[in-house]
């Protein structure tokens, strides 16, 4: 699951649908701590479900490379969390909180783009394969 765990987004703290503003928002706030030899936390670092995030300053540009062109926006926004619904953000909190499974229940109650894409990442991230395949065979299908 690396691609989760050295995903772009997550190295940036944004959602996968968050704009190029938020991406250079959060990559600005980025360097400014590291020059000072300060290690920036975002709740999208997913400290309870995920291995820690170095960032240096060479892996935040890196990062920034990683998601210049749009095919590579894609492929790594297929396994990263989106959120564009109220009911996301309620979701995320609860994740946020470490209650991935209170997270899920939320996202079941309206099935649309993001809250299948984001049910299928907490299986990923549970290893929950089978279920997050079926979610993927569902979010692919709409």
């Amino acid at each position: 699951m690396k691609i989760i765990e050295n995903n772009p987004y997550r190295h940036l703290g944004v959602y996968a649908n968050a704009s190029v503003r938020e991406r250079v928002a959060n990559s600005a706030k980025l360097k400014a701590f590291l020059k000072v030899g300060k290690q920036p936390d975002f709740p999208l670092d997913l400290k309870q479900y995920l291995p820690p995030v170095a960032r240096t300053s060479e892996s935040v540009a890196k990062a920034e490379a990683d998601l210049t062109l749009s095919n590579e926006q894609v492929r790594y926004a297929q396994f990263w969390f989106i959120k564009s619904t109220p009911i996301d953000t309620i979701a995320f909190n609860h994740l946020f909180a470490g209650n991935m499974d209170e997270a899920v229940e939320l996202w079941k109650k309206k099935e649309c783009l993001s809250s299948l894409q984001n049910r299928m990442m907490c299986y990923l991230l549970k290893g929950k394969y089978v279920y997050a395949a079926g979610v993927a065979d569902r979010l692919y299908q709409k």
